[in-house]
């Protein structure tokens, strides 16, 4: 991270954007999960994750990977209040009102 200060004011320089695809657990899964290795419900999401859902996120991060290269170039060297890094999760539904969805979705 790259530092620098004006008037008592510390600012960071914005090195980084990314583009997430996080873990969603879906319960009929995980009760599945929880039913045939006879663990728990922690366990079962974890296990959901490692077997199903990691190499997903991963393979969605190297494909989105041109495109948040793209912004980083758009951006060299911006000063920010506290930011070295700005992630976009993309989900299928809105969770928040304070969000917004872009293109319809």
């Amino acid at each position: 991270m790259n530092h620098s200060q004006s008037q008592g004011v510390s600012f960071l320089i914005l090195k980084e954007f990314a583009i997430d695809f996080p873990y969603q657990p879906q319960s009929d899964i995980v009760e599945h999960l929880m039913l045939k290795h006879r663990i728990t419900r922690e366990e079962a999401v974890r296990l959901d994750y490692q077997e199903n859902w990691k190499w997903k996120r991963r393979e969605y991060g190297l494909q989105a990977r041109c495109m948040t290269a793209f912004f980083e170039r758009l951006f060299p060297g911006m000063q920010t209040e506290g930011i070295w890094k700005i992630i976009v999760e993309c989900v299928p539904v809105v969770g928040n009102e304070r969000m917004s969805g872009i293109g319809g979705y």
